[in-house]
């Protein structure tokens, strides 16, 4: 049977497609999964081959008042939609996704029986274009038919390619035949197009849901004042050139890890990471974090970033006003998702075990400075719009740093357990096949498990994996409440900070720090928060 183009496949098809999926093929379920993934609401999203609009039906009982951008190839299919809901705040486009603009900011974008026609490159390119049109901490939904093995979904790609062949039928042109991936491929896509936190949430036989996050990031990168033209970038090689003896023969950015400025470079025979940072706030921190690699290292770590030293053997270097690191390049993708907890707790475990008594790190008191210097910050801020941000969060300000207060008593003078910790080791992942690796280590401090496990504290399963891993690795330690809520509420201060370190720094920009202050008053910390206050 010859293939039929897309879009006159679903213009014949509009009419049955709804009794088709549901009462046909079952799929109630499905749209049921799909609507409980919307757990907040929703304000603006992005449908992509909404077609007639299932997956919008219980979505629109809930939010009511949202904002949908639909896009569809199938003019039948969206008349039938737009027929459904002509009361709706909706802008419905004919065409295709892959050439259509993405026009403003979407807190979700959603895809469901949709994008199992197209190859990887194809994906590539939308989901980077997905990922772009996301805020700061906004979700891709992903539902859709999915195969179990690659050898599978090479069968498909084959058997479309073939057909595709015998009909002449020119590259870049959409023809109906399905080719779904495995849910493996589908993440390794997203986590290559800059998402994180992709996760299974529900999978059946032949369909799998799947969400990806967009990093809602605790603070902005912060670059300093240098130019990245192409001055810039040959000085910093003629830089490493000359002290390092390396010679690049290739050079591009690349986003590891919150602060800095980070780029990977390629020579002859491998590839190297490269980290500059020009913060007040950091180079010290940063310069200091060396030794603690190199002492890991020296002691059986090999999970983490290998220095590469100059060639008069220095662990970092001064490069115009910034600390410099390079490191051996870790091919993979940086991942935080459940799949990577365990992981991420066995090699901290491991950690832990490596003496850090003698390291010049910073030693864990457990104060209460973060929140003493957010308030003091306050006080300085000349910023009308920020200062009115905070007033109006200021129940939810002095109602944790009273918490903060409050623990920081009960935890003090008990230095126990102190062993050397990350401090965003979920964060600073890379998965490379079955090989983990934590990078990043900005901040090592020497403090109880707790500074590296709180990230999780509403998760049960978390917690328990955590202390199980602290007890296959010969730790006599279980993680304690108080220290988890301490560090909850330490760590929300402590990036409130760094927010205002930035401000104070680079100025708001057009009002871009009001925007990230307003979205971190409602991100992920939130969920740990919320589980903190409970604890007493």
């Amino acid at each position: 049977m010859p293939l039929e183009r897309m879009n006159d496949f679903f213009n014949t098809r509009a009419d049955t497609y709804d009794s088709h999926m549901l009462d046909v093929l079952g799929l109630a379920e499905f749209y049921e999964a799909i609507d409980s993934c919307f757990g907040e609401p929703v304000k603006r999203l992005l449908d992509l081959g909404c077609g007639t609009g299932l997956e919008l039906d219980l979505l629109f009982k809930r939010f009511p008042d949202m904002e949908v951008t639909g896009i569809e190839l199938s003019a039948e299919m969206l008349k039938k939609l737009e027929d459904k809901y002509p009361e709706k705040n909706m802008r419905l486009i004919c065409g295709s996704y892959f050439n259509e603009d993405f026009d403003g900011s979407f807190d979700h974008v959603l895809s469901t029986y949709s994008l199992h026609h197209f190859s990887e490159n194809e994906k590539l390119g939308l989901y980077r274009k997905i990922h772009a049109a996301l805020q700061m901490g906004g979700r891709f939904v992903f539902g859709d038919y999915t195969v179990q093995t690659a050898e599978r979904q090479q069968e498909l790609l084959a058997e479309n390619k073939k057909k595709r062949r015998e009909q002449g039928i020119p590259d870049g042109e959409f023809y109906h035949f399905d080719t779904p991936f495995t849910p493996e491929t589908e993440m390794r896509l997203m986590t290559a197009s800059g998402f994180t936190d992709v996760e299974i949430i529900q999978q059946w036989e032949n369909t799998s849901i799947i969400i990806a996050k967009k990093r809602d990031e605790c603070v902005g990168s912060v670059y300093g004042n240098a130019q990245r033209d192409a001055d810039y970038i040959n000085s910093l090689l003629d830089f490493i050139r000359e002290e390092y003896g390396i010679e690049s023969t290739a050079i591009s950015p690349t986003k590891r890890g919150y602060y800095g400025e980070t780029w990977k470079m390629d020579a002859a025979d491998r590839s190297y990471f490269l980290k500059l940072d020009y913060s007040d706030a950091h180079r010290l921190i940063y310069e200091r974090s060396f030794s603690v690699m190199e002492h890991l290292r020296n002691h059986g770590i090999d999970f983490i970033s290998r220095i590469v030293k100059t060639s008069d053997g220095r662990l970092s270097i001064q490069y115009e006003g910034a600390v410099l690191g390079v490191f051996d390049w870790i091919d993979g993708e940086n991942v935080q998702n459940k799949r990577s907890k365990i992981p991420e707790y066995h090699m901290l475990a491991k950690i832990y075990t490596v003496p850090g008594e003698g390291l010049s790190i910073p030693r864990e008191d457990f104060s209460e400075s973060s929140a003493e210097l957010f308030f003091k910050q306050w006080n300085e801020l000349d910023d009308e719009n920020i200062c009115s941000l905070f007033e109006e969060n200021r129940d939810k300000l002095e109602h944790r740093a009273a918490r903060l207060k409050h623990f920081s008593t009960l935890c003090r003078g008990d230095t126990t357990g102190l062993v050397i910790t990350h401090g965003d080791a979920g964060g600073n992942i890379i998965a490379s096949g079955d090989e983990f690796y934590i990078v990043d280590w900005d901040d090592p401090t020497l403090a109880p498990p707790e500074r590296d496990a709180w990230f999780c504290i509403h998760w049960c399963w978390a917690m328990d994996a955590f202390n199980s891993e602290l007890r296959k690795n010969g730790m006599d330690y279980t993680l304690r409440p108080e220290r988890l809520a301490y560090y909850c509420y330490h760590s929300f201060f402590f990036y409130l900070t760094e927010y205002m370190s930035t401000y104070f720094e680079i100025g708001n920009r057009g009002g871009e720090m009001v925007q990230k202050l307003k979205k971190y008053f409602n991100c992920w910390i939130e969920d740990e928060l919320h589980f903190a206050d409970t604890i007493s």
